[in-house]
């Protein structure tokens, strides 16, 4: 189960889809169902453990999700019920073999398979004539993104003697973000370095990100290329939300600016109209294309895509009961991850300044991708990730408690990575370090 979890997270950042007409199919369809199967073929029906929040509190709003698309046409429904039934049939496949996953084994497979992915990706920009701006190719490009994630949790929680070669995987990768141009990743790159620079303390924090800041704004004004130079200044000044009257006048965005600020503009300039209207409801799950689709095929076509954000979109498609729903995830995730990683942190498994870094490593990534990418599978399978992070901990440090709980210190001292790693030495694999 370890490999087919791994090669369905991996599967995603692959461009391979089949349209049938009602649906595309991927590799993650099909990886899906094959991993439910061969867990009810192991037996493994119903968690060992009872059903976990993490899994219950996904329902209310794929439900509403669901419901909301159905109101739009049977179609719309069809087709959101089957994405919807795919992601529970890896969830629930996940929920029950959480137990018995190989988290290192996984978190291994997941990095070296996104680092394939990565430098095939920037070998066909490189090829193709494109020595920046390295997102051409739709689903690999978000490998910028999670890769910081992936490396992030092994400097935290890996094995010491291997921090020196992360470290410099961390340098590459900052390099690599940095000449893709890719805005959410080189945001995500620049906060993850300041915490992990900072060791989790807050005011160091606070002081490199601001640091870090000052440098990208620098940079933004020296370097050549006028691409990546525009990208690094819509970091460093978020708040520049584009022009898109110019694009509807032109035919395309204005000097300086970018096809995606003038999208992301003009779309949440009509869904505030929207909301306006329906915000209780919303308008339905995917009645946003179909609207601009109908009523403004005389703009260009870059502007005519769907709601970039998933906070955005879920409160104009599903209204403020669907936002509830949504937000509701994130925060009781958010509540029961820190509850988990203060448990360990007591039972001497994690210090407190890795407490804090694991939770920026995952929930900045998260955060960060569903706040500005399209709805789909792959924001889906994110929203999973982090609603199931806190279990998947539980599950993953229950072996170190079970058993040696009277080795473990109850407080870490002041050489922790030696002390755990001498705790932990003889433990199964898929235990933490």
């Amino acid at each position: 189960m370890t490999y087919l979890v791994s090669l369905a997270v991996l599967s995603l950042f692959t461009p391979f889809r089949v349209s049938t007409g009602l649906v595309y199919l991927r590799p993650f369809d099909a990886l899906a169902f094959l991993m439910l199967g061969w867990a009810f073929v192991r037996g493994r029906v119903f968690p060992s453990q009872g059903i976990q929040t993490g899994f219950l509190i996904l329902l209310p709003y794929l439900a509403w999700h669901v419901l909301s698309a159905l109101t739009v046409s049977l179609g719309n429904g069809a087709r959101e019920g089957l994405q919807i039934v795919t992601v529970l049939a890896f969830t629930w496949a996940v929920v029950v073999e959480a137990d018995e996953l190989d988290f290192r084994r996984a978190g291994a497979l997941i990095l070296v398979g996104m680092t394939v992915i990565t430098v095939y990706s920037i070998g066909w920009h490189v090829a193709h004539g494109y020595w920046t701006g390295w997102k051409r190719l739709v689903d690999p490009k978000a490998t910028f993104t999670f890769l910081p994630l992936v490396l992030g949790c092994l400097i935290v929680a890996g094995r010491s003697g291997r921090r020196g070669l992360l470290w410099l995987g961390w340098a590459v990768l900052g390099a690599a973000i940095f000449f893709s141009g890719e805005r959410k990743a080189l945001l995500v790159y620049a906060v993850l370095s300041a915490g992990l620079v900072a060791r989790g303390r807050v005011l160091s924090f606070l002081h490199v990100t601001a640091g870090a800041f000052v440098m990208l704004a620098l940079l933004s004004s020296v370097v050549d290329d006028p691409y990546l130079a525009r990208q690094i200044n819509s970091v460093v000044d978020p708040l520049d939300s584009g022009d898109y009257s110019t694009a509807i006048a032109t035919g395309e965005a204005a000097r300086g600016d970018s096809r995606s600020n003038a999208q992301r503009a003009f779309a949440a300039s009509l869904a505030r109209n929207m909301m306006a209207e329906h915000m209780v409801f919303g308008i339905g799950t995917n009645e946003y294309e179909r609207i601009v689709a109908e009523q403004f095929a005389f703009v260009p076509e870059f502007l005519r895509n769907g709601i970039h954000g998933e906070f955005l979109r879920v409160l104009t498609e599903n209204g403020i009961l669907g936002l509830i729903a949504y937000l509701a995830i994130w925060v009781v995730a958010a509540v029961r991850t820190r509850a988990a990683l203060i448990d360990a942190a007591d039972q001497g498994v994690l210090t407190t300044s890795q407490v804090a870094l694991l939770q920026l490593v995952t929930f900045v990534p998260s955060l960060m991708y569903v706040a500005f990418e399209a709805s789909g599978t792959h924001s889906l399978v994110v929203l999973v990730f982090i609603s199931l992070y806190a279990d998947l901990l539980f599950a993953w440090f229950a072996p170190v408690v079970r058993l040696e709980p009277a080795a473990l210190p109850m407080r870490p001292g002041p050489e922790p990575a030696r002390r755990i790693a001498a705790h932990t030495a003889a433990l199964p694999a898929g235990g933490p370090s």
